[in-house]
Formats: C-alpha cells, sequence, structure tokens
C-alpha cells in the first residue's frame, strides 16, 4: 500500500555520458543534483542530493534504470539505491521505481527498514528534474 510521501527532490541533470553498447544496447548515464525537501516522518529534512542512475534502452521503445544517490543536510544524511522502467514521451524522460535506503544518522535510521517507490520526472530541454518518494507499507 502506498504510504506517505516522505521526500521531494528538485535539480537539474549535471551530467550525461554515454556508456559502451551492451550487445549493441546503447546505455546512457545521468548524473543530477539540487534540493531535498523531506515530508512525513521526514518532515523539517532538508538537504542537498546528487545521483546517478544508468539508463538502458530496450527493444520495446522503454528503458531499465538503476542508480545510487546520496542526500545531505548541515548534520546528517542518507542513501539510496534505486531500480526503475521509464519511458521517453513528449520530450520527457518519466521513470517509476523504488527504492531503499541505508544510514547511519540516528535521526533517520528509521530509512534504513523502509522501501521507497518514486516517480521521476526529467524534461529533455531544461534538464530540469522532479523526484517524488513515498513509502511504500
Amino acid at each position: 500500500m502506498l504510504g506517505e510521501k516522505i521526500f521531494e527532490w528538485t535539480g537539474t541533470v549535471r551530467g550525461e555520458r554515454v556508456l559502451p553498447a551492451d550487445a549493441d544496447i546503447p546505455r546512457m548515464e545521468i548524473t543530477f543534483a539540487g534540493q531535498v525537501q523531506g515530508f512525513g516522518r521526514l518532515a523539517g529534512f532538508k538537504g542537498m542530493g546528487t545521483a546517478t542512475y544508468q539508463a538502458t534502452a530496450r527493444p520495446d521503445g522503454t528503458f531499465a534504470g538503476e542508480g545510487n544517490g546520496i542526500v545531505m543536510s548541515e548534520t546528517e544524511g542518507f542513501s539510496a539505491k534505486g531500480l526503475g522502467v521509464g519511458r521517453l514521451n513528449a520530450g520527457k524522460f518519466s521513470y517509476r521505481g523504488a527504492l531503499t535506503f541505508r544510514s547511519g544518522s540516528p535521526n533517520l535510521g528509521w530509512l534504513n527498514g523502509t522501501f521507497g517507490v518514486f516517480e521521476y520526472e526529467q524534461d529533455l530541454s531544461s534538464q530540469e528534474v522532479s523526484f517524488i518518494c513515498y513509502e511504500w507499507k
């Protein structure tokens, strides 16, 4: 069941890199960074995040994505590992997927047992990114 929103992340693409094709299947690496605002159990958290994901094209026109990110405030932080499926539509990459978290912070330790689901949108012309994560209960 979909639970509370955990955070919103807004930012921009900071870099793209074409990776060697895997059996003639195109692959790219995308890095984005920006501000993270917490909600629900993460309410009051404000920080900056950077994430990198790899997108692998599939024969049906979808993309398989997997990546890692780190989010830090002035006093604490967490990392996340994600996996998702995306599509290119109307000048935007749209991914939906899942996240697992890791934090050594006493205040954020609850994230270690949390499973998140996300919505990711990347505008290809402006390179703006919107990333929203919800807790899966």
